[in-house]
C-alpha cells in the first residue's frame, strides 16, 4: 500500500493542479485526492461518513461488488464506500493523497489517521523466527560465538534454522 503525501503546501508559489498532473502522468491514474487546499488550508473530501460522487464513482470503477449494488439500485452506504477503498488501497489498486506542510505540522494528523486507516501490520506468523545477527565472538578452539536481537519467535538448544530462504540451515547450540 502506498499513501501520497504531498508536502510543503504553505510555500508561496506552490502549483498543486501542475502537482496533481504530473501525480497522474508519471505515478498512476488511480490516486484518489482525500482532501483539497485552499490558501494553504487542509480540507477534508473523502472520509468513512462522507464520500463524495467522484470518489464513488472511481470505487465503482474499481469494485465489482460495488458496482453490482450500484447497477442493482441498491442502497451503498458511506462505509461500504469506504472499506473498499481500503482494500483497494491494500491491493495497491487506489493512492490516496494528502497534503500538508510537516513543518508547520499541518496535515500530519490527517497523515497518521490515514496510515493507520489505510496500511496494515503483515499477518504474524505463529512461531516464526525473526531476528539480527548483531556480534560475532571468536572463541576457543576455532569456535564462534554468535549474538543475535530476537525480534519474533523464539530459539531452543539443537533446533535447526533455515536462513534466509537459503539452503543454509544453522543449528542452536550451547
Amino acid at each position: 500500500p502506498t499513501i501520497i503525501f504531498i508536502n510543503k503546501i504553505d510555500r508561496a508559489g506552490v502549483n498543486l493542479e501542475r502537482l496533481y498532473l504530473d501525480i497522474k502522468t508519471n505515478l498512476s491514474q488511480d490516486v484518489l485526492f482525500m482532501q483539497t487546499v485552499v490558501d494553504g488550508v487542509v480540507y477534508p473530501i473523502c472520509t468513512s461518513t462522507d464520500i463524495r460522487a467522484e470518489h464513488k464513482e472511481f470505487v465503482c470503477n474499481h469494485d465489482d461488488d460495488i458496482l453490482e449494488l450500484y447497477l442493482a439500485d441498491k442502497e451503498i452506504l458511506p462505509a461500504d464506500y469506504w472499506n473498499a477503498i481500503i482494500a483497494l488501497v491494500a491491493k495497491a489498486k487506489a493512492y490516496p493523497v494528502l497534503h500538508g506542510s510537516a513543518m508547520c505540522n499541518i496535515g500530519i494528523n490527517e497523515l497518521l489517521d490515514a496510515i493507520i486507516s489505510f496500511i496494515f501490520p503483515p499477518a504474524s506468523v505463529p512461531n516464526r523466527l525473526s531476528a539480527y545477527l548483531y556480534k560475532i565472538e571468536h572463541a576457543p578452539k576455532g569456535h564462534k560465538r554468535s549474538f543475535l536481537k530476537i525480534i519474533d519467535g523464539s530459539l531452543r538448544l539443537r533446533t535447526v534454522i533455515k536462513v534466509n530462504d537459503s539452503e543454509k540451515f544453522i543449528k542452536i547450540k550451547n
